[in-house]
């Protein structure tokens, strides 16, 4: 995890974030494929930027989401936050506009982003280092 992850939010997460998830059109492989040119460098702030939107958009729509949700664990919270931002800023701004559209874990699928990140990552750097 990088210090700055706090700074990433939807405001300040650049238009290329989005454009990777918007190239692959859900398709894993279309999203690994646009991950393949990036940089260690590139990757490693990617995978920050994900996860800064992700806890960006759980304190924003935690108090407003309901008592089953709520109790959910950190980590499937964590896991709904990354598929919701892997579907696109629309649907990420919606949620973020309307908690009440924050899925529940049975909506969940394939891809997500910061697994497509570390997968790219790893098969072209190795293991992920902190």
């Amino acid at each position: 995890m990088n210090e700055n992850d706090d700074a990433w939010n939807f405001d300040s997460v650049p238009q290329a974030f989005w454009q990777h998830i918007e190239d692959s059109a859900g398709s894993s492989k279309e999203l690994e494929e646009s991950l393949g040119a990036a940089s260690e460098a590139e990757l490693r702030e990617l995978f920050d930027q994900n996860d800064g939107l992700g806890r960006s958009l759980l304190a924003e729509v935690f108090p407003q989401l309901t008592i089953e949700l709520k109790e959910e664990s950190n980590e499937t919270l964590e896991e709904i936050a990354d598929w919701l931002i892997t579907q696109g800023r629309a649907r990420y701004e919606e949620v973020l506009g309307d908690p009440e559209k924050f899925p529940s874990i049975d909506d969940v699928n394939r891809p997500i982003l910061s697994a497509a990140i570390l997968a790219v990552y790893t098969e072209k750097y190795g293991p992920w280092r902190s």
